[in-house]
């Protein structure tokens, strides 16, 4: 058998073969195999380790560059009055895709790249530092947001068409945390005036139009009728999670879709009784009732009529209505308020997305997306 002369094998500079202690943590023993202390990773682990988290090595370094070149060609950018919103953008047409691209990542990959915001590596400007949070969903930022909104409402459309695709895919957990805390920040916001040329939302509005980025009741509705449900119990489905998501324990939307029935069936009523008006007279009722956030004592009903001859029907119908609901529910207070005739409702649709236009043929349901366009459901 051939034979190993130990004794010729070459030493390499400062090693000894005969057992004795090289420098720790390392023992060599030339009999036997290589011993590690306990704690120590060997190298084989340390090549897999290496391979394993070169892909997020690469991530970081490719997203710290592209993060610098952003905020290099950002410094144009003309930024809204609240630091908060995107604002315009004069020379820095790569912003809106580089948002989009950050929407596609992976839950994985934006808390890496949150990481990295909130460690100001690399540094970039504050207002962007804001953007990007925003678009990487942290909790704190959007904190910020809704209690800015329901303290100062927003002069900027930047609410509708910058928020709502943020809105729109924002994750579950964080939609949660921030809808417990409306029922607090709601009842203090001040409802103000409502100034659709001037882009105005107060703060009660402003926070409206949070929630229906947040909920798009035309996909709750159109995916509960596509699972089989009546328009009624579709419409039901939304005005629940309304009340669930959002307002549960609170006297906001505490009514039912019977009730909204009810006021529906005594509108109707009274049209059908004075055939002068004819069955293309109808009403359309907007607003806080039809989007299950109304407080059912004292709210106003908001009604736009297809002639000003309706408008002096409003006292039968306000008698029709409270007539039918004070049964459920004794301090009633429903009136139908008034809106110019000449009023569209669809300005309305940001932060009242469901209507119903009521005649004495027909009931239809609107609800308008985000574009505006309605889908129209029949409820009779």
């Amino acid at each position: 058998m051939f034979k190993v002369n130990r004794s010729a094998i070459l030493k390499p500079p400062g090693l000894e073969t005969d057992g004795e202690s090289l420098s720790p943590p390392v023992q060599r023993d030339l009999r036997g195999p290589l011993k590690y202390q306990p704690g120590q990773v060997q190298p084989g682990t340390k090549l897999i380790l290496s391979l394993l988290f070169l892909p997020l090595g690469l991530f970081t370094a490719r997203w710290a560059t592209r993060l610098r070149q952003l905020n290099n060609s950002a410094k144009s950018l003309i930024w809204e009055a609240q630091p908060w919103l995107v604002g315009r953008v004069e020379r820095c047409p790569n912003l809106p895709g580089f948002v989009e691209e950050l929407l596609h990542l992976s839950p994985d990959e934006r808390r890496t790249l949150l990481s990295m915001v909130r460690d100001h590596s690399p540094p970039i400007d504050r207002d962007m530092q804001r953007v990007l949070k925003l678009t990487l969903f942290d909790p704190e930022t959007w904190d910020t947001v809704l209690e800015d909104l329901s303290t100062h409402g927003t002069r900027s459309e930047a609410l509708y068409t910058t928020l709502v695709p943020l809105l729109e895919r924002m994750p579950r957990s964080l939609q949660d945390s921030l809808f417990a805390k409306i029922p607090t920040l709601y009842p203090l916001a001040e409802k103000g005036g409502w100034f659709i040329a001037e882009c105005v939302f107060p703060p009660k509005r402003a926070i409206d139009a949070f929630v229906r980025g947040i909920l798009r009741p035309e996909q709750i509705i159109s995916q509960a009728v596509r699972d089989g449900k009546t328009t009624w119990e579709a419409y039901q489905v939304y005005l629940e999670t309304v009340r669930t998501r959002i307002f549960a324990n609170t006297p906001y939307g505490d009514y039912t879709i019977e009730d909204v029935q009810a006021v529906v069936e005594s509108i109707r009523a009274v049209l059908k009784k004075d055939p002068s008006l004819g069955e293309e007279a109808s009403v359309i009722l907007y607003g806080s009732f039809p989007n299950g956030r109304a407080l059912i004592a004292s709210s106003d009903l908001d009604v736009v009529p297809s002639t000003p001859r309706l408008v002096a029907f409003y006292h039968r119908m306000d008698a029709a209505i409270s007539e039918s609901l004070r049964p459920r529910h004794p301090d009633i207070d429903l009136r139908l308020q008034e809106s110019p005739i000449h009023f569209d409702p669809t300005n309305m649709a940001i932060v009242n997305p469901v209507m119903l236009r009521i005649s004495a043929a027909k009931t239809e349901l609107l609800v308008y997306s985000p574009s505006r366009e309605p889908l129209v459901y029949s409820l009779s």
